[in-house]
């Protein structure tokens, strides 16, 4: 993640982690720590804009900004996702690694361990 100092997205996402550590309901670290809380984040901030999550595949291969935040399509954060995950999420649309649009590689392999 990439924001301006003090942006409220990562604060509000470190608010969250605070508040799963302090008042633990689940253990895992994804929930506890690690991406559900930056999705909360990052959804509520949107729900702002009045951009319903659910309707992201809409957005097509464009980026679209919200606010002062910039959404890039799935293939500019998480090319080939779609190839790597599809039997646990279904095809997410991602290009491939090469696709002209990918600027960032996602090397996350469907799993947490420590």
């Amino acid at each position: 993640m990439a924001s301006s100092p003090l942006h409220h997205i990562p604060l509000r996402a470190a608010a969250n982690v605070l508040e799963n550590v302090r008042n633990p309901r689940v253990s895992d670290a994804p929930s506890l720590t690690g991406p559900a809380p930056w999705t909360d984040a990052i959804y509520s901030h949107w729900k702002e804009y009045g951009v319903d999550p659910e309707e992201l595949r809409a957005f097509g291969n464009k980026g679209r900004v919200v606010g002062d935040s910039l959404i890039l399509p799935i293939t500019g954060f998480s090319p080939g996702l779609g190839q790597v995950l599809i039997t646990i999420f279904g095809d997410m649309g991602a290009g491939k690694i090469e696709d002209p649009e990918a600027r960032v590689r996602h090397l996350w392999k469907g799993t947490w361990r420590s």
